[in-house]
């Protein structure tokens, strides 16, 4: 396991807080996904395990799925990312998603929460690829 610095707790604290974003806008968009009025911590708890899913048993879950993500181009990823959504709600009281198409749906829309905040808030990202090719060809 890798060595925990002050770089590697930030970007836990980034990721914490990306997935609450995500998580209370899939609760706010996606009908099936639900916590209890007034009790916003749900959501944080939940943001919480999602993100120990994701680093626990998801890499499991990927390496399993290999055939399966190359038939389908990848796009069994979306179901994988709702099955690790669905998980959340085993080990969080309170966060409830009422059936796959709403694990599915909130999925995408954390996906994409996390993708549109990253492109902003990470510069080494493809885009400094593109610069630093654009860079050698310049020379």
């Amino acid at each position: 396991m890798g060595k925990w610095n002050k770089n590697s707790f930030e970007k836990f604290i980034l990721s914490w807080t990306i997935n609450i974003i995500g998580l209370f806008l899939a609760a706010f968009l996606v009908s099936g996904i639900s916590y209890p009025p007034k009790q916003w911590w749900v959501i944080v708890i939940a943001a919480l395990v999602f993100g120990l899913i994701n680093i626990l048993i998801k890499p499991v879950i990927l390496f399993l799925a290999i055939p399966t993500l190359l038939i389908t181009f990848g796009l069994f990823y979306f179901v994988i990312n709702a099955l690790m959504l669905w998980l959340v709600t085993i080990f969080v009281p309170g966060f409830e998603i009422a059936s796959f198409w709403s694990a599915l749906g909130g999925a995408l829309v954390i996906s994409g929460v996390n993708f549109l905040i990253n492109s902003f808030l990470m510069p080494e990202g493809p885009k400094s690829i593109d610069i630093h090719f654009l860079d050698k060809r310049r020379k």
